[in-house]
């Protein structure tokens, strides 16, 4: 932070900025990125919403044993990005008419990726920590294809965003705060620990479903 500030003294004092300029281009950025800015608030609270209702709802000892495990499988979320990534650089790859195999390929390695990421976990936990920090295999699981589904919705947004669907992602955006919060506070009540990634893995095939249509309808 020091260094950032210095920094900043040293540059505004050695060059002249015109700051009616940067005042007038910061706020034609945030109005023409309003649309999107609905969609990382609500990325974000997804992102957290979980931990602060556990910590409402249930034992802060069960708060810190899910924070932990969840910290660390939460890395899956990037899983759907580069297997898009990949095929992205196959579809470009492949000659015109050739029979495409990738898709059944690359769904099956990161499947064996995140299965063996959550053994993993699970073993990591156990040795450096004790086994009294170890959750039941079915919570990292679920978390798992939580973060998965997570992580192919945000890229699925995106590209709606490039086809212009910013108000349409703003708008299941508001949905993903509502149903978040209100299906998480019901299934944690009801399942415990478990109902939170229940509730998120139904929201994200939600989401998901709509958004697969509106670029369908975008693309036609």
């Amino acid at each position: 932070l020091l260094i950032s500030f210095a920094t900043l003294s040293v540059f505004v004092q050695t060059e002249s900025i015109n700051f009616s300029n940067v005042i007038s281009t910061s706020k034609q950025l945030i109005k023409a990125s309003g649309n999107n800015q609905l969609f990382g608030i609500a990325n974000g609270l997804a992102d957290r919403i979980d931990r602060f209702l556990i910590g409402l709802i249930m034992p802060l000892s069960l708060l810190s044993k899910y924070a932990l495990i969840t910290s660390i499988i939460s890395f899956t979320r990037f899983f759907p990005e580069a297997y898009n990534r990949i095929l992205l650089l196959k579809y470009h790859s492949t000659v015109s008419g050739q029979k495409r195999t990738f898709g059944v390929t690359g769904l099956f390695l990161i499947s064996c990726g995140v299965i063996g990421f959550v053994l993993s976990a699970q073993v990591f936990i156990e040795y450096i920590f004790g086994n009294e920090w170890v959750l039941p295999l079915e919570v990292a699981a679920l978390f798992a294809v939580q973060e998965i589904l997570r992580g192919y919705y945000q890229s699925s947004a995106i590209k709606l965003v490039s086809l212009g669907g910013s108000s349409f992602i703003s708008r299941i955006s508001l949905l993903l705060i509502l149903c978040a919060v209100t299906l998480m506070v019901l299934l944690i009540n009801q399942f415990g620990l478990i109902g939170a990634p229940i509730s998120m893995i139904l929201i994200y095939i939600l989401l998901i479903y709509l958004v697969f249509n509106k670029i369908k309808a975008s693309t036609k």
